[in-house]
Order: C-alpha cells, then structure tokens, then sequence
C-alpha cells in the first residue's frame, strides 16, 4: 500500500511539473552601438522578453550575468516596464544568486493581484563596463536552465504557471592597435619562415 502510494505520488508531481512547464519566454537584446570595442568603452543594450504561451503573469524574476570576467554591469529600468508592474524592486547588482556569474543583476517585479497580458514587453537597458578587459569574445546571459530564478510567474490566471526567460547577446573586446600590429608582424614573419 505505501509503495503504490509512493508510485502514485511520484506519478502526480512528474504531471504537475510537465503541467507547468511552458515553452520559453524570448529575451532580446538589442544594441545601442557597436559590440566590437576596445576595452574601456562601455557597451549598452535594450533587452525586450516575448512571453511564448504565457497569456498574463505577475511576477517577473530575471538574473543577467556572465561567467565571463566582465568588468562589471549596471541596468536601468524601461518606463514600459515600471508602468506595467505595480511594484518594481531596484536593480541588484552583484547579487550573488548565481556563483557562476561573476557579476550578475537580478530583477524582481510583481503586479498582484492584477495580470499583465502582453506579447512584448521593454524590461530596460543592460550597461557593461569594459574597463580593463583582455581581447576576446564575451557574452551576457539570461538562463533558467542554470541561474534557476529567470521566469515570468503567472499566479492568478494561470494558477501557479511558469515560463523560463531564455536570451544571450555576445559582444567583442578589440586589441589594443599597438598590440593588432604586433600580432600581424608575427603573422608576417611566421608566413616568410612556412615558405622558406
């Protein structure tokens, strides 16, 4: 008897968690200049989420960050986003919810007892600091699959329903001119060797 009430229970929380499982809310950054930059010029973006079959929600909880050492990120919220939300908690920075990211900002908003039901919605603009970092390709990311806090919550309406937040946006750190040439001197020079 316990054990089929044991199956029974395993039964009911695997149908309840594929229940509430939706497909994945689209976040979109969009940026404000170029991505390929050299080090010390800051990078903006405007990041926009698409619910996908979420209807209405009303709580948002989003955690953007990098495994990369970014120097550092900054976030400031879109006037569409305060306005739809009835309460909108500042940004924190370096929130610490995810070890993985080295600096990572969490956003929380909710809006009970009252839904919001838009296809698109602006959450702000997403600014990063590139002060000091080293040549190479880096990116800003939104996971639920990792971070486990990025998702719309539909509470009323959807009775307990969620959606994982899903979006990433690369960006590139340039050398340095003096530092390009001597890499393509190098180059040269490896070039004449090969042919001799």
């Amino acid at each position: 008897m316990t054990s089929s009430r044991r199956i029974l229970g395993a039964v009911l929380a695997v149908a309840l968690s594929t229940s509430t499982a939706l497909a994945t809310v689209t976040a979109s950054f969009a940026p404000g200049g170029p991505t390929s930059v050299n080090a010390g010029t800051p990078i903006s973006a405007d990041l926009t989420i698409a619910p996908s079959s979420l209807t209405s929600y009303d709580f948002a909880f989003m955690l953007i960050g990098s495994e990369d050492p970014v120097a550092g990120l900054s976030f400031t919220y879109d006037s569409d986003w305060t306005d739809a939300f009835a309460f909108v908690t500042p940004p924190d920075v370096d929130s610490g919810e995810h070890l993985g990211y080295v600096h990572d900002v969490l956003l929380m908003s909710d809006n009970v007892p009252f839904g919001i039901s838009l296809s698109s919605l602006a959450v702000g603009t997403v600014v990063i600091d590139t002060t000091g970092m080293a040549p190479g390709t880096y990116d800003i990311r939104i996971s639920n699959a990792t971070d486990g806090v990025s998702e719309l919550v539909s509470i009323g309406e959807g009775g307990g329903v969620q959606e994982p937040i899903e979006g990433v946006m690369n960006f590139t750190i340039l050398p340095e001119p003096a530092t390009a040439l001597i890499m393509l001197l190098g180059g040269v020079s490896l070039l004449r060797r090969v042919r001799q």
